[in-house]
This record gives C-alpha cells, sequence and structure tokens, in this order.
C-alpha cells in the first residue's frame, strides 16, 4: 500500500492477476474473450496509463 497502486500491481502478480480493466483497457483474457474485446497486457495497460 505505501508504494502506490500502479507499483504493487507491478511487484506483485497475485495483485496483477486480479486485474480486468485499466485505463479503459481490458487486462483480462477471459473477460477480453467473452465480450469480443481486445486484450491488452496488463503491465503494458500500466505503462500507458
Amino acid at each position: 500500500a505505501d508504494q502506490g497502486t500502479t507499483a504493487a500491481l507491478q511487484a506483485d502478480a497475485h495483485l496483477l492477476n486480479g486485474l480486468n480493466v485499466c485505463g479503459g483497457q481490458i487486462t483480462d483474457r477471459a473477460v477480453a474473450d467473452t465480450f469480443g474485446l481486445d486484450f491488452v497486457d496488463p503491465l503494458q495497460a500500466l505503462e500507458n496509463r
């Protein structure tokens, strides 16, 4: 929590795996596939914020 959300997500794979949407981009492949939307790698989405 002291790191901020972006740093915490980048440092902890378990937190990162729980990220579904970041900056309007779908970061969970199953969610993207279910709704026919584009998938963006979660780390890439964090960098693009």
